[in-house]
């Protein structure tokens, strides 16, 4: 008996399999588009006064390794807020991320984060 790499025809078997499903479920928004819908999906329960996902601390340490400041953003971040809606938020423009397309609720979840940016950054530089 020989164990090794898979025969090719077995291995272009199961790709067309794979994107034969993938086209059947119809396309999928991409990109920017999806962006804007996840966000606006995510902070709908902005109003409510629920608390960020805790993964939202646990991502930012991971990533800036500044437990202080990625607290103080995770404790008062909107909810449904995740690390990488706080990234794009912060790194594009309203233009490119379909601000005007968003509902209220979600513009004020958007507006707050790059205030609450600025609130995090000179509590953590206190020393």
């Amino acid at each position: 008996m020989r164990i090794g790499i898979p025969s090719w025809p077995w291995v272009a078997a199961m790709l067309l399999a794979a994107s034969s499903a993938f086209a059947q479920s119809g396309p999928a928004p991409t990109g920017k588009v999806q962006e804007r819908r996840d966000f606006d999906d995510l902070t709908r329960n902005y109003d409510k006064a629920s608390p960020a996902p805790s993964g939202f601390k646990m991502q930012c340490t991971r990533v800036l390794g500044l437990d202080a400041y990625c607290g103080c953003l995770g404790k008062d971040m909107p909810a449904g807020v995740g690390f990488d809606n706080f990234v794009v938020v912060l790194t594009r423009t309203k233009q490119e991320n379909g601000y005007d397309k968003l509902d209220a609720t979600s513009k004020r979840a958007y507006d707050a984060i790059p205030v609450l940016r600025d609130r995090c950054a000179t509590q953590a530089a206190k020393p």
